[in-house]
């Protein structure tokens, strides 16, 4: 299945580590562009923004969300103004993993390409 499908990413399946890749991508870009316009930046990404841009249901990124809650590489977060709203964000830990692993990626892909 090549080298991507039997690698656990620090324990995780691919499908978790995807979602801390777009957790991080997403979180950055929303950055971004709250900064532009002056709006407030939120403290992460909302289940339903992360279902949207991934094409997962929601109960699927919840569940998986989980997942690396369990595994402390992301965090709900909910704020004072509406606790009904849960944000979710990276951990240390969880930023880490998913530096070292998309560096490792992309070396396997330089790798392929040369």
């Amino acid at each position: 299945m090549g080298r991507f499908g039997n690698q656990r990413f620090g324990g995780l399946k691919p499908h978790e580590f995807f979602m801390l890749v777009t957790i991080q991508n997403r979180y950055a870009a929303l950055k971004s562009e709250c900064e532009a316009s002056g709006q407030p930046i939120p403290p992460g990404m909302k289940i339903s923004e992360l279902s949207r841009c991934s094409a997962i249901s929601m109960p699927g990124v919840s569940q998986t969300i989980t997942i690396l809650v369990k595994h402390d590489y992301v965090r709900r977060i909910t704020t004072e103004a509406d606790r009904r709203l849960v944000y979710v964000n990276l951990t240390e830990k969880g930023a880490a993993l998913e530096k070292e692993n998309s560096e490792a990626s992309f070396r396997i892909f330089d790798e392929a390409a040369a």
